[in-house]
């Protein structure tokens, strides 16, 4: 009897496990329609590095040169008319070789420099469309973080030491949230009054409510015990968004337009380095895993799992997450259709994406 029961055990325990390791199957998506907008570079015959940004049908998979760019990103503005990205001239018809901050309008196809900014990096934009809120380099004031308004042209500074070691993100169209040396603030515009929020993280995400902030900071004293905790401005409440194991870092966290999901990028922890990343998504009420690109097989052309999976983009209606693996594919999968598809542009190494 003994014997039998010990067999039992050990047939439940293989069940579990396997169970925990099963690869969630995605079907091949229907006929995609809207656009794609994607930042590519490549080597040029001079040597440097041109980057580009491209408008992709998502029916036909034609691409559209919009405007040339460095390869440091870009950010769409929520009304889907503007484009923030940074030119450094360098592959130009200018050949200025001189970093500037663009605006691109798609209404009128054209593109506005804001004057006085050597340099951008991080750009985000307000919800209503009218500020944007970067790191820069003015020229006499040096390094800080900078506001652009769209109507009034102005650049409002705020000297909070190095933006390559500041983070920061909206909370509403006057105030946003800053991380400087992992102390969370809040920062109004018009008064440039500083608020601290007692947090400690950094890669910060505010829900579209604007009531729920999403963070990263070391959960335990264990090395690669980096994870992602919500906080609830209402409430004061702090909680983790998963119950991952201790040799698993997330980063980066992304909610959904809905704040039903999160999505983040997840690396394993190994000796004191990390491996390539994947994207997951998580039910953030339920903290159920909906998709792992580590974990998940596909009728398309797999994503293979050393090519992994960066910078997650959801389209407005969270009915899909577009995401990059291996240089120059895009995939984009529907988590609650289990639908995938996988466009490879064919126009270099893809460094930001976003729906248009």
């Amino acid at each position: 009897m003994k014997k039998r029961y010990s067999i039992s055990i050990i047939f439940v325990v293989l069940v579990l496990l396997l169970g925990c390791t099963a690869k969630v199957h995605f079907t091949k998506g229907v006929d995609l329609e809207g656009n794609f907008l994607f930042n590519a570079f490549e080597r040029a015959d001079t040597g440097n590095i041109c980057g580009s940004i491209y408008n992709l049908d998502l029916s036909t998979s034609e691409t559209i040169l919009l405007t040339s760019a460095s390869y440091t990103g870009f950010a769409l503005s929520p009304d889907k008319n503007k484009l923030i990205f940074v030119d450094d001239g360098k592959c130009s018809e200018s050949g200025e070789n001189k970093e500037k901050v663009f605006v691109y309008y798609f209404d009128s196809g054209e593109k506005e420099v804001i004057n006085d900014l050597f340099d951008g990096s991080g750009f985000v934009w307000s919800s209503d469309s009218q500020k944007v809120l970067f790191g820069c380099d003015l020229k006499e004031q040096g390094e800080g973080i900078c506001v652009f308004d769209i109507e009034t042209k102005t650049v409002p500074f705020f000297g909070e030491g190095d933006p390559l070691f500041a983070e920061f993100n909206w909370l509403d169209n006057e105030n946003f949230v800053l991380s400087f040396d992992s102390a969370i603030h809040n920062v109004n515009v018009e008064s440039g009054e500083l608020q601290e929020l007692s947090l400690q993280g950094m890669m910060m995400d505010v829900n579209s409510a604007g009531d729920k902030l999403s963070f990263v900071k070391q959960a335990g004293s264990e090395e690669g015990q980096v994870k992602i905790f919500i906080y609830n401005f209402a409430s004061k409440d702090e909680k983790r968004l998963t119950t991952s194991g201790i040799n698993i870092k997330e980063m980066n966290p992304l909610w959904s337009p809905n704040s039903k999901y999160m999505a983040f990028e997840t690396s394993p922890y190994v000796s004191k380095s990390f491996s390539r990343g994947n994207v997951a998504v998580v039910n953030v009420e339920t903290g159920k895993e909906e998709f792992n690109s580590a974990r998940f097989s596909s009728e398309v052309l797999v994503t293979s799992e050393t090519e992994g999976g960066l910078h997650p983009a959801w389209s407005l209606d969270s009915q899909y997450l577009g995401y990059i693996s291996g240089r120059g594919k895009i995939n984009i999968i529907s988590v609650e259709k289990r639908t995938h598809n996988v466009i490879e542009p064919n126009k270099g190494t893809i460094h930001t994406i976003a729906w248009k």
